[in-house]
């Protein structure tokens, strides 16, 4: 698929089969099974009380509960937000979000006028004084996987002394309702859109007319019976979606740092859905869930008007008054380029007039580049569209550098150099690039790990995020990590426990954040027979063959993974790989394995010398440091000194090492392998054609002369 066209040929227009898994999990029922279910009247005037549980992330308007509160404010439905944004929960082991982390490491700058620290308050306190208030009908929530027990515990207490019934949508109730529904402080479930569902629901309770067979929810009642309701029909025009409500949000989502400047942000949501079925996204599970004819859906992608867009995005600009604008989704690219074109001029005359709106949007690369008979990439020429309308970063979704993960595990296949490619044409655009990558897939080895670290390395991007990956229930890639044994079936329900490190409190055990740490048990050797994929077919899963040439494969350990990702950065951003094995020191391995003094050394001198660029590295990084090593910083060394000058100087100790100093009198062969390392950079520098470096070298050689130095090799 080399454009835009041919993806919507093929994802677009075929009737979808559902498999047999999703029709029992969603069995199609014209009947009510259970009693018939009603709620009181509560009068003229009926009042929803959503929550936003958010403990990690900075500010952000959610767009499904704006969209939601939107369509009360639209038929007259009192709605408040209960938002957690801005608070730390007294009873959290959590300290600090993770914008404070990484400005306190370095990874975002500080920016003056913002400030991420949250407030420490009882939060299951406040939830109760807020429903005593506001006096709610019903308590509606959104939650992820990971979430969705922390808002729950917090719920389930006042839900009790009130008697409110909470009803909960989202990620984690789309694909896995049978486990939401069963939590004790859920009543009811809803799966795929809520809009129309969700506005049925509170006209009829308020009516009390029954609600039981309202599409797309599923109910509970008081003896833990339920009744499900098969997929309604979705919002099929984007268009006729109200308008979000952000004013049910704090302004403080608004104001956010973009790039080392505070900027007032706007948020937009232009579609929905994607047409692709990476196994590590819940999309694949949207697109089986059945409707009320038990069938599948085709595609579940849709936009709004290239109008709309515009109206949408003017009217709250006008209201607003934002200068930067985050796309929610990552389709802008994706729209066929008449509408994309359609776009950008209304765009430029209506929105971004004076070039004073900035845009930050993700993509794959399918839809910027295009491959010719010679088999080169060129401009789909959309990135000059994208231009014009003021996008200063593109995020790309690189995930695995490995062709073989790619295809097999992620069911994400591109074509060789693509990726590089697409980086290309954004960058000689002027547009910022990102690249998204992800560790500890199954089957990965470290091999293949480096296989990411290389591709970053060949990009060099702008930017680049990397994570450990987190298989969401309802994703395939959750269901191989099932059926191989390297999850627990309802991890998100283990209790995780609080334990102490050296970087304070720390979750240990069951859900928690795929940010800071693996989740995935992979064995150390397995045998190539447990390498299974799913048959598309049959539905089975099937032997497949892995790349490697050994019989056992070895997965990296947790602490291996979490080590390189710590590294990521330093290697991708590395001149040459002639200095990949000195920056390995820096693992528990080779020369330097059990000697943790030496590689936390060879860490901090390389994170200190080298600009990591992560968007989201939550690992230790002190302050960067680029001055130049000039001759008075190294006149002990024995050797040839062009090998070192004009180097960063936070580098000095690796280059000790490389003169016989500290460790390398301690441990053998270590001085040969520095200084080899250095001698191989200079040649690979040469080759790459990478000037700073060599010039210095060129001018010492030169001073060198001049001056009668003896040149020792």
């Amino acid at each position: 698929m080399e454009n835009t066209e041919e993806i919507k040929e093929e994802f677009g227009r075929t009737k979808h089969n559902t498999s047999e898994d999703f029709r029992n999990l969603f069995p199609v029922s014209r009947q009510n099974v259970h009693p018939r279910i009603t709620f009181k009247s509560k009068g003229s005037n009926p009042r929803v009380l959503f929550v936003y549980h958010n403990d990690l992330e900075e500010g952000f308007i959610h767009p499904a509960l704006a969209v939601l509160g939107g369509m009360m404010v639209q038929n007259g439905i009192e709605a408040k937000l209960f938002d957690t944004s801005f608070w730390r929960d007294i009873n959290s082991p959590l300290v600090e979000n993770d914008r404070q982390v990484l400005e306190k490491l370095g990874e975002y700058k500080k920016v003056e006028g913002y400030n991420p620290q949250r407030e420490i308050v009882d939060i299951k306190e406040r939830f109760r004084e807020e429903v005593e208030k506001f006096r709610p009908d019903l308590i509606a929530l959104t939650s992820t996987s990971y979430e969705f027990n922390n808002v729950t515990k917090f719920i389930l207490p006042t839900k009790r002394e009130f008697g409110i019934p909470v009803i909960v949508g989202g990620p984690h109730a789309t694909v896995a309702p049978d486990r939401a529904i069963q939590n004790q402080a859920i009543d009811i479930v809803c799966v795929g859109d809520g809009e129309k569902s969700l506005y049925t629901l509170v006209k009829r309770m308020n009516l009390g007319e029954d609600v039981s067979n309202i599409p797309s929810l599923w109910f509970k009642d008081h003896d833990g019976r339920v009744t499900k309701n098969p997929r309604g029909n979705q919002i099929e025009h984007m268009d006729d979606l109200p308008y979000p409500n952000w004013d049910m949000f704090d302004s403080r989502h608004r104001i956010r740092p973009f790039e080392g400047k505070l900027k007032n942000y706007g948020y937009f949501e232009i579609s929905r859905g994607c047409p692709f079925k990476c196994s590590y996204c819940i999309q694949p599970a949207l697109h089986e869930i059945p409707n009320e004819e038990g069938e599948g859906h085709a595609t579940n992608y849709k936009f709004h008007s290239a109008r709309e867009i515009v109206n949408r995005v003017k009217s709250y600009k006008q209201k607003y008054g934002f200068n930067h604008i985050q796309l929610i989704d990552e389709n802008l690219p994706t729209m066929n380029s008449k509408n994309l074109e359609e776009i950008a001029t209304l765009w430029a005359e209506e929105i971004n007039p004076n070039k004073d709106v900035t845009i930050f949007t993700m993509s794959r690369p399918e839809y910027l580049v295009r491959r010719i008979k010679d088999g080169r990439f060129v401009s789909s020429g959309k990135v000059e569209i994208l231009k014009e309308m003021g996008v200063a970063m593109v995020a790309l979704g690189a995930e695995s550098g490995n062709e073989w993960l790619r295809a097999n595990v992620l069911n994400r296949p591109m074509k060789q150099g693509i990726l590089e490619a697409a980086s290309k044409v954004l960058m000689d655009n002027g547009i910022q690039v990102s690249i998204y990558n992800i560790l500890g897939f199954p089957f990965e080895t470290r091999e293949m790990m480096f296989d990411t670290i290389d591709q970053l390395w060949r990009i060099k991007p702008d930017r680049y995020a990397v994570r450990h990956l987190s298989p969401y229930p309802g994703t395939p890639i959750r269901d191989l990590c099932v059926a191989g044994g390297f999850i627990h079936p309802s991890y998100e329900d283990i209790t995780p426990q609080i334990s102490k490190s050296s970087e304070g409190p720390k979750l240990t055990g069951g859900s928690k954040s795929f940010l800071h740490e693996p989740v995935l048990n992979l064995p150390g050797r397995l045998h190539k027979s447990k390498i299974i994929a799913r048959n598309k077919t049959t539905g089975e899963y099937e032997i497949i063959e892995h790349p490697s040439n050994s019989e056992f494969i070895t997965h990296p350990s947790k602490e291996e993974q979490i080590t390189t990702r710590k590294l990521f950065g330093i290697y991708a951003y590395s001149p040459t790989k002639a200095m990949w094995p000195v920056i390995e020191l820096a693992e528990d391995r080779g020369l330097a394995k059990g000697y943790p003094e030496l590689q936390n050394m060879i860490y901090l001198a390389f994170a200190t010398a080298r600009a990591n660029r992560s968007e989201d590295d939550d690992s230790y990084r002190p302050e960067l440091n680029i001055d130049k090593i000039t001759y008075d910083d190294i006149s002990w060394v024995s050797n040839d000194a062009s090998l070192y000058i004009g180097r960063p100087r936070a580098l000095l100790p690796v280059i000790e090492l490389a003169e016989g100093r500290g460790y390398a009198q301690r441990i053998r062969g270590l001085q040969e392998y520095v200084r080899n390392a250095f001698i191989e950079d200079i040649k690979e520098r040469e080759k790459l054609g990478i000037k700073n470096l060599l010039e210095i070298r060129a001018r010492w050689e030169e001073q060198k002369g001049r001056m009668g130095f003896m040149a020792v090799s």
